[in-house]
């Protein structure tokens, strides 16, 4: 299949998925408006039940190891704030609509470094010098970074395969190869995934472009070395515990303004984590897909 065919057929593919229930586009909107408060996003949220107890699950999980029951959205407000609600809100409600059901793409493993990256970004931002404008996006980000992987597992799977089996036998980036036979990568294809179901510019652009040499000025290269240097990290963990090179982290370091310990003491503190991280994992892949 050629590669012109290949990006028609994933544009295709993304307009045939199924719409997104019918409160993510309210939280969107509420995510925009700077004069939201919590009730109204409990609101909007408890107007979805599903989308509701996917939330108190995740807030319930071992990764934010609250002691006793948290039985309402008011209360999940209240202990987790009102950025994150918004954030699990918008992931599950995305995450749901996905299962691959690929024999070689482990779902598990995507969420597993998805999650790392996002907690990592979110401990990165404290670091900044004064408080990140951003941060309420964050979350969002670094979950979804990488959602374009499950488009072609879901889209292309026998191709993809043999792309992912490429990339294990060491022929180079994943994002490189998807490059090469596609002609597109996934974080493109998570890109125009997100900009088609509307969400806003500051999430979806970085991760559009976070294996991409040539950025446009609309993209914010704050919160793209954010993503790109908690990616770098994560990968590298994954790869047998191993740091990423002050070499490999200059350009989001420099951008950053962050000291150059950074990365041992993101990475240190991610190990310390796996436990929590693998709990949340484990509620997000039982999140069901139903969108009623």
């Amino acid at each position: 299949m050629k590669q012109e065919d290949i990006r028609k057929l994933i544009y295709s593919k993304i307009d045939s998925l199924p719409a997104l229930p019918g409160v993510i586009p309210r939280l969107l909107s509420q995510l925009e408006d700077k004069n939201s408060k919590a009730g109204d996003i409990a609101r909007i949220i408890s107007s979805d039940p599903s989308l509701t107890a996917n939330i108190l699950k995740v807030a319930n999980s071992a990764y934010y190891g609250f002691s006793g029951q948290i039985a309402s959205l008011e209360h999940a407000i209240t202990l987790l704030g009102f950025n994150m609600i918004k954030s699990l809100a918008l992931s599950t409600g995305v995450i749901r609509i996905f299962k691959t059901g690929h024999s070689y793409f482990s779902e598990h493993e995507l969420w597993i470094h998805s999650l790392t990256v996002a907690t990592s970004m979110n401990e990165i931002s404290k670091s900044f010098n004064k408080r990140f404008s951003g941060d309420e996006h964050i979350f969002i980000i670094g979950l979804l970074h990488d959602i374009g992987k499950i488009l072609f597992a879901q889209f292309i799977g026998d191709l993809y395969q043999g792309i992912l089996e490429r990339h294990h036998q060491g022929d180079g980036p994943l994002h490189d190869i998807e490059r090469q036979l596609l002609g597109i990568d996934h974080g493109e294809a998570g890109g125009i995934l997100l900009e088609r179901w509307l969400f806003p510019d500051v999430i979806y652009l970085p991760i559009h472009y976070h294996h991409l040499r040539e950025i446009p000025q609309e993209v914010d290269p704050v919160m793209l070395s954010l993503l790109s240097l908690s990616d770098k990290i994560a990968i590298s963990l994954g790869n047998g515990d191993q740091r990423p090179s002050e070499g490999e982290c200059k350009t989001e370091i420099e951008t950053l303004s962050l000291e150059k310990e950074i990365i041992e003491t993101t990475a240190n503190l991610l190990k310390e984590s796996e436990e929590r991280i693998n709990a949340f994992c484990n509620t997000l892949t039982t999140i069901g897909t139903d969108t009623s």
